[in-house]
């Protein structure tokens, strides 16, 4: 889970920006629409009912928003003008993509990790490279029986993994015996293409020894 929130803190702060933003914009936007008037003889504000004015600052406005988007909605503050109530349905939609959003990325990236804890465990099952998790050479050397040993010990040194002795010592086993297997097939057609040339060759030499028919007078 420590992995799935490292790979998805860049997501997670530009989030974390966009809700401060929201949060400074639509409580200045709340406090002005939904203070009221100033009594000079309560020293308060007082709203178009006559009451004090819950939305008497910014930092009270703010609290609001907050309990808004996180869908809590504790109903102790609540906008009164249709002003105020206007500026509250963008922060009803805002409020569903707050947990939306973070649900969607953390779970795509847990989803990711998972697959590349099990794919580095099939590896390591299969004895070919101890890899940490989530290294970006990992899809590099899943068959290191298909390229150069040279290739292999450098993917292995990039990803940190040791290579075993006897895995080595079977690759080196295998790429030999397809370097006979190949050798011995090129030996083969050789052969053929030898004895191709050898006929067509001799067909060659006994239509250039028979003689011309002769034609009619």
């Amino acid at each position: 889970m420590f992995l799935s929130f490292k790979r998805s803190q860049h997501a997670l702060l530009a989030l974390a920006f966009f809700v401060v933003m929201v949060l400074v914009v639509f409580s200045t936007l709340l406090y002005f629409a939904e203070r009221g008037t100033w009594d000079e003889t309560l020293g308060i504000f007082i709203n178009s009912e006559g009451d004090p004015s819950q939305f008497a600052s910014i930092p009270a406005a703010a609290w609001f928003v907050l309990v808004t988007i996180t869908t809590v909605g504790y109903g102790e503050i609540t906008p009164r003008s249709f002003l105020g109530r206007v500026v509250t349905l963008p922060l009803l939609v805002f409020g569903l993509l707050l947990i939306a959003l973070p649900t969607f990325v953390l779970g795509r990236e847990f989803s990711m990790v998972w697959d590349m804890m099990k794919e580095n465990q099939n590896l390591e099952e299969d004895g070919f490279i101890s890899t940490p998790l989530a290294s970006p050479h990992l899809r590099r050397i899943r068959h290191p029986s298909v390229v150069s040993l040279e290739t292999f010990a450098e993917s292995s040194r990039i990803t940190g993994g040791p290579i075993r002795r006897n895995t080595l010592q079977r690759d080196q086993a295998e790429m030999a015996g397809q370097i006979a297997d190949l050798k011995a097939t090129i030996e083969t057609q050789g052969e053929m293409i030898r004895r191709i040339m050898n006929v067509l060759e001799g067909k060659g030499k006994q239509r250039a020894q028979s003689p011309l028919p002769l034609s009619p007078e």
